[in-house]
């Protein structure tokens, strides 16, 4: 689950949703984090601006109704690639396109995944040495 804030938590659909977007966004790259205080993922965005300057900024700083635009933003890009595939305007560059965010997409998960792995595994051996060292 994305976090927003202390107070304010996106749902996990609106969450799933938003990362979806932001993945298969041909405007925009990410970088996700996961945050063990908070549980969940921290998502920062840089987005290309209409005049080619980039904006970047974390999904926890972000207000509500910045999320809300970002959700409009993205919805309308999307339905725009799919009125562009249905109409076979530039069909190859947005597959191709597709297709690599998917492949970097599933890269950024799965390095994700080996690092909570990896620092669940160190917790596990750090509780394991502090039962022993208890236990003595």
């Amino acid at each position: 689950m994305l976090t927003k804030s202390d107070d304010i938590m996106l749902s996990k659909a609106d969450g799933d949703l938003l990362l979806k977007l932001v993945c298969g966004s041909f405007s925009s790259t990410y970088h996700i984090t996961y945050n063990e205080e908070k549980e969940g993922l921290d998502l920062a965005i840089h987005a290309v601006k209409s005049d080619n300057s980039v904006s970047a900024g974390k999904l926890e700083e972000l207000w509500l109704y910045q999320i809300n635009s970002l959700f409009e933003l993205y919805l309308n890009e999307q339905l725009s690639l799919e009125y562009c595939l249905k109409n076979n305007i530039d069909k190859n560059f947005i597959k191709e396109n597709m297709d690599i965010r998917l492949v970097v997409f599933e890269q950024k998960m799965r390095a994700l995944e080996e690092k909570y792995r990896q620092a669940r595994t160190d917790n596990e051996d750090v509780d394991a040495e502090l039962d022993d060292l208890l236990k003595s």
